[in-house]
Parts: C-alpha cells; sequence; structure tokens
C-alpha cells in the first residue's frame, strides 16, 4: 500500500497537508503543521497511524528552501520525499479545482500528482555540496543577466544623446570602452586635443593600444557632434551628462566586480565537485555552462537523457488527438530557463567546432529551411545528449566526423569549414522569410487593434533618467 501527501509549503504563516492512498481514500485533509521537529513527527505519526505499514511519498514545489528542509526532515523518519515543478502542479490544479485557489486546493493537487502522473515528481536528493552549486549558478546567472541590463539601458541612454556613438565606439565592457566613455563623451574635449593627443591620452587611459582606425573614427563622431551642436540641433549639456555617465559606469563595474567574484566561487565549486572537468570537455562548453549543468544532475534524479531533456524544456510539443499527430513546431520550454539560455550559447560555439553537431545544424537550415534560432535549439537538444553521457560515463568529449571517425580540434574545425558551412544564400533567404513573416504579423496585430486615437507616448524612462 502506497500513500501520497500533498504539502502545500509556506513561509510564514503554517504549511498544509493531504492524504491520499493509491486506491483514492482520502486519509488527511487540511492538516496544518509548521517547519519544526515536533509539529513534523505529529504529521508522521498522524499518517502512518491511519496507515500502517504504507510506504509514504510526500510531495512539495519546489519553494524557496523550505522544501529541502521538510524533505529532508521527512526523509529521516522513512519517507520518501519528491518535489514537482511548479508549472506541473498548476495544470492539475486548475483540472481538479478550476474556479478555487486554496492552501488546501494546493496539498489536495500534491497528492493526486503521485496517483495520476507519478512519473512527473522528482526524489529530493539532499548534497549541501550540490546545493551550494546550484545557489552560485543561479546568483552568477541572474548577476549576469543584470549586468546585460545595466549596459543596455546604458548604451540606450547614451545613443538618445549622442545618436550613432554606439556604432563607432569600442564595446562598453572593453577597457578601450570604458576609458572613451568615461573621460571622452564630451565632443568638444575631443576636438580640443586633436587627434594625436586624443589618441595617446585614450590609449594611456585604456592602458592598452587601440585597434587600428578606432581612434580616427571617434575624432570624426566628435567633429561631426560638435557640428550639429553649433548648428542648434544638439542641445546636450555635457557637464550634467559626463556626472552621469561616471554614475552609470561606477554601477556597471561593481557589478563586473560582483560578477567576477561568482565566476570564481562557482568555478572553484565546480572543480571540487567534477574533478575529471568531462562537462566542459565539450567544445563551446565553459565551466560556468559546465557548472551549472553539473548543478541540475546533482540535485536531480535523471534516469536517461530523455528526462534530463524533458526537465530543460528542449524536447519538442507534440499536440496529438485522434487522427493528427503534430510534433517539432516548438520546445516545451519548461524547466529552468537560466540554464537554457547557458545551453544555446554553448550550442551556438559547439556547432562551429563539432563536425557532428554542425551536420544537425546545416540539415535544419538547408534541408527544413529552419531559422536559425530553431536551428540552434535542435543543436542544444544534442548538446543535452552529450553532457547526459559524459556525466554517467564521466569521461572527456572525443570530437568526430559525420563518419564516426575520430579527429582533433584543427581537423574538425577544417571538416565544419570546408563541407558543413550553410550557403550564404540559404541564410539569405530564410532572413528575408523571417522578415517577411514578421511584417505579416505586426500588419495582423495593427489590423486586430481597436481603433482611436489612442494615447500619447510617453517620454521613456531611460531618456528621462538623462535629463
Amino acid at each position: 500500500m502506497r500513500v501520497y501527501v500533498g504539502i502545500d509549503l509556506a513561509f510564514k504563516s503554517s504549511h498544509k497537508a493531504y492524504a491520499v492512498t493509491a486506491a483514492g481514500d482520502e486519509l488527511l485533509s487540511g492538516y496544518r503543521f509548521r517547519t519544526d521537529a515536533e509539529d513534523l513527527d505529529r504529521l508522521v505519526e498522524k499518517v502512518e497511524g491511519m496507515a500502517p505499514g504504507a510506504e509514504v511519498w510526500s510531495i512539495s514545489e519546489p519553494t524557496g528552501s523550505v522544501w529541502r528542509n521538510v524533505g529532508a526532515y521527512l526523509k529521516s523518519k522513512g519517507w520518501k520525499a519528491h518535489i514537482v515543478s511548479n508549472q506541473k502542479a498548476h495544470d492539475l490544479r486548475r483540472f481538479l479545482h478550476r474556479h478555487t485557489k486554496t492552501d488546501a486546493v494546493d496539498a489536495e493537487a500534491l497528492a493526486q500528482m503521485g496517483r495520476i502522473a507519478p512519473e512527473a515528481l522528482q526524489p529530493i536528493r539532499i548534497d549541501p555540496k550540490a546545493q551550494s552549486l546550484l545557489r552560485w549558478a543561479k546568483r552568477y546567472s541572474k548577476a549576469s543577466l543584470q549586468l546585460a541590463s545595466l549596459k543596455r539601458g546604458f548604451v540606450n541612454q547614451v545613443e538618445e544623446v549622442l545618436p550613432g556613438v554606439g556604432t563607432v565606439a569600442p564595446d562598453l565592457l572593453t577597457a578601450a570602452g570604458k576609458a572613451f566613455y568615461r573621460h571622452y563623451i564630451s565632443p568638444m574635449k575631443v576636438r580640443r586635443l586633436g587627434l594625436k593627443r586624443f589618441t595617446r591620452a585614450l590609449e594611456k587611459r585604456a592602458g592598452r593600444k587601440l585597434q587600428p582606425g578606432a581612434a580616427q573614427r571617434l575624432f570624426d563622431f566628435a567633429l561631426k557632434m560638435n557640428q550639429l551642436s553649433a548648428e542648434g540641433v544638439l542641445e546636450v549639456d555635457f557637464t550634467e551628462l559626463e556626472d552621469l555617465v561616471q554614475i552609470e559606469l561606477d554601477a556597471l563595474e561593481a557589478k563586473e566586480a560582483q560578477l567576477a567574484r561568482l565566476k570564481d566561487g562557482l568555478v572553484k565549486l565546480y572543480r571540487e565537485l567534477h574533478p575529471s572537468g568531462a562537462l566542459h570537455s565539450i567544445q563551446g562548453v565553459g565551466e560556468v555552462t559546465a557548472a551549472s549543468c553539473l548543478a541540475i544532475l546533482l540535485t536531480h534524479s535523471f534516469p536517461n537523457a530523455k528526462h534530463l531533456r524533458s526537465y530543460l524544456g528542449v524536447i519538442p510539443r507534440v499536440n496529438e488527438s485522434g487522427v493528427t499527430t503534430s510534433k517539432g513546431s516548438r520546445l516545451t520550454k519548461q524547466g529552468p530557463a537560466w540554464v537554457r539560455r547557458l545551453l544555446y550559447i554553448a550550442a551556438e560555439s559547439a556547432r562551429r567546432w563539432d563536425p557532428q553537431l554542425a551536420e544537425v545544424y546545416r540539415r535544419e537550415m538547408v534541408d527544413k529551411a529552419n531559422p536559425h534560432r530553431k536551428a540552434v535549439l535542435a543543436v542544444v537538444t544534442r548538446l543535452v545528449d552529450r553532457i547526459w553521457a559524459l556525466y554517467r560515463d564521466d569521461r572527456g568529449y572525443e570530437l568526430r566526423d559525420q563518419d564516426g571517425n575520430s579527429v582533433s580540434a584543427k581537423e574538425a574545425r577544417a571538416v565544419v569549414t570546408e563541407h558543413l558551412e550553410v550557403p550564404k544564400e540559404v541564410r539569405a533567404r530564410l532572413k528575408k522569410q523571417r522578415e517577411e513573416d514578421d511584417q505579416e504579423k505586426r500588419e495582423e496585430a495593427r489590423a486586430e487593434a481597436p481603433k482611436g486615437r489612442g494615447q500619447p507616448k510617453a517620454v521613456s524612462q531611460s531618456a528621462a533618467s538623462f535629463y
């Protein structure tokens, strides 16, 4: 006999439990308890008293860190503790109680999940080091997105004041880019220095030589901005702008420093838990991506690669009825998006070096006429399979050509370049088709939009922050 106990966890208030047997008999409903040994012992005694000798499964959602504490204690009492994804629990709750949302309903839906879809449950694995790796990986991913957002916001703000500066200035995160934005954002200052002095000053600030022609492009841009300012087209208080730029750059550099510390901690823990380094032996998979994948593998149980793909949301949706079957149109995109972002970047690099992955990418674009993004997502799916195999066998990755023969990195790159590149005309055709499709969607959206004068455009927040 098996009993499923659904536990709706709470942060401040008490948790709620609902227990049901595999046959569907309700044992417990709306039982309240808190995260302390006395309350948890009472829950265990109550359930086991109602079903002596039964195998008890607890089921909860991964709410904060509470689920680890509750799950670890129940495991110590002989229960089998499980978690289920928030999305799956949400879908079942809507099915069982369409117009109701309470803690009791949530607990019941979680318990019924064990009866209806036990394959959706993940056994809780309590490993402090693995949980720590997962926290570091998530924090690094969040900080990297914040840095990217800060960079985009900064560039957009400066572009609104100095249109076109982003096309001539070095990348903001390079030493030359920081030196230019921090010290020479004023076109008048650049003009007064002259080309030679400006070049020397910028290289001194950056601590390195500039790329050929970079200083000339920046100097020409400054002359153009000066002309616009003289003609009254450009009205900017550059003293105020320089102060604002300093503040923004200070925030960017602080976030960069934080990201560097997070990366150091993440990589250090990854090397400790995975000394063989097998996961980052794949071309394109760096230590950060490998550490993030390892965190998922160590904190979840996956019997095979298919279950890992399903958890990460890199399997195609399937729409099936009695007479039709449609598959492969879109990925489910369930699971952690932060890992998928890393895998997408890794796949972009890996398909340039790995002949077998390059063949997948080429086939998607040339034979199936799929756009670049969808072709890369097909590579992501294969990449996940490789990561699973390396983790399972704890072995390094070996590059192979289309026929399965082992090749060196240099030979693999040559095979990809000479035989597996996507023709330019194919890329151009697919790009044109996508632009036409996007235009058609925009026209349809405009046609369906309500008619009327609409609301006046508001000044964007990013623009307002500079004035």
